[in-house]
């Protein structure tokens, strides 16, 4: 990341601190843990509730992956947006005798890993350099920061643009031609490109991810739950079967809900396509390739009981689900073969193949169920990607 936008992030965390007082709210949940009052018990709690409701709708909270990734390089991932929410759990959930002993280091911590950063902050105003100006949300791919020789970076890149295109043509599936995805910048000294697109498809590919990511969440829970890695041939096949089954509803849901859009048209085609495209991100995600929303950010004071407020606080449900999911290790994220079917993790054969050839090994399409039970109203859900 370059200094331009490592300015950015040092202002969003500075407006967080400015609007939301997160230092001042723990100091004083560490002093009604210092008091050690058993009759302050339900005030402990509230008090907790409300700064992790803060931290839910905090700008930080909204931070992707690769936005992550440079806080952790500064030792600062664990004292900004869900990672702070995630530290204040973990020491809330200690042993009594504890609490106040932790939570006192800890609130010690977050104020000099704070006060060092505005450090730097300064230290970069200081030195000329102007904040990046994010115009509108943007979609970040990235590869594994290993050296990635030239023919690899032009078969992912030819992947990314096939991906986009099918969900542009799902997402969009009236227009006659579709605007190119731009590549507005990229990461220096990584294989981080970041790509405006038009809003439609940007929401289309978080709801995709998000939606992938809660199968791998849930698979992450069995695993701590000390499930065997070594699974048996049927667990192996039920693995693959929840995965066929969630992908297939995620295509039936994002085309019913084009239906008054795609009348007089064949699904039939348009849904293949989907289930080529998600299984393009399941190959993407078992070696290390991430799609990500980088969403827009402001410094401008933010009421969090607004519809902004509200917003924010959605949008950063479905960035902690995708972010959870990219932070797993690339064994969990391998879905396992049942025995005599052959890997496809990645084989050779290029995205527009898949896309042109019969659809036999896509997932069966299947026209939505007429179900009796009435639609879930997911208005409000559209309004935020």
């Amino acid at each position: 990341m370059d200094t331009s936008s490592l300015l950015n992030l040092l202002q969003l965390i500075e407006a967080d601190e400015r609007d939301f007082t997160i230092m001042n709210r723990i100091e004083q949940l560490r002093a009604l843990v210092a008091n050690n009052n058993p009759s302050e018990g339900p005030q402990i709690t509230e008090r907790i509730n409300e700064l992790l409701a803060v931290l839910g709708a905090s700008r930080a909270s909204l931070f992707s992956r690769t936005e992550i990734d440079v806080m952790e390089s500064l030792g600062a991932d664990h004292y900004f947006g869900q990672g702070l929410i995630t530290s204040l759990q973990g020491i809330m959930s200690s042993a009594p005798y504890e609490l106040n002993s932790q939570l006192t280091e800890f609130a010690r911590l977050y104020t000099e890993k704070y006060n060092t950063l505005m450090r730097l902050a300064s230290a970069l105003v200081d030195n000329a350099v102007k904040p990046y100006a994010q115009k509108q949300d943007e979609l970040a791919f990235t590869l594994p920061n290993d050296e990635i020789p030239p023919a690899e970076l032009s078969k992912r890149m030819g992947e990314l643009s096939t991906f986009l295109r099918v969900i542009q043509e799902c997402a969009n599936p009236t227009a006659t031609t579709h605007e190119a995805p731009e590549i507005v910048r990229v990461s220096k000294g990584t294989y981080d490109f970041f790509l405006n697109i038009d809003p439609d498809t940007l929401k289309s590919v978080v709801s995709l991810i998000a939606d992938l990511a809660t199968i791998y969440v849930a698979k992450k829970q069995l695993w701590d739950a000390g499930q065997p890695t070594v699974l048996t041939e049927a667990e192996k096949e039920e693995l693959n079967q929840l995965v066929e089954r969630s992908a297939k509803k995620r295509v039936d849901e994002f085309l019913e809900r084009n239906t008054n859009k795609l009348a007089g048209n064949d699904n039939h085609e348009l849904r293949a396509r989907v289930s080529t495209s998600l299984k393009l991100l399941l190959k993407w995600l078992a070696i290390g390739v991430h799609v990500e929303i980088v969403y827009q950010k402001t410094v401008e004071p933010i009421d969090q009981t607004s519809k902004e407020g509200k917003e924010i606080a959605k949008k950063a449900t479905k960035q902690l689900a995708i972010n959870q999911v990219y932070n797993l290790p690339l064994e969990q994220l391998r879905l396992p073969k049942p025995e005599g079917e052959e890997d496809q993790t990645d084989n050779d054969e290029s995205p527009e193949e898949a896309l042109e050839t019969n659809t036999e090994n896509n997932i069966e399409a299947e026209a939505p169920s007429e179900a009796t039970t009435e639609p879930e109203d997911t208005t409000a859900d559209d309004e935020v990607a």
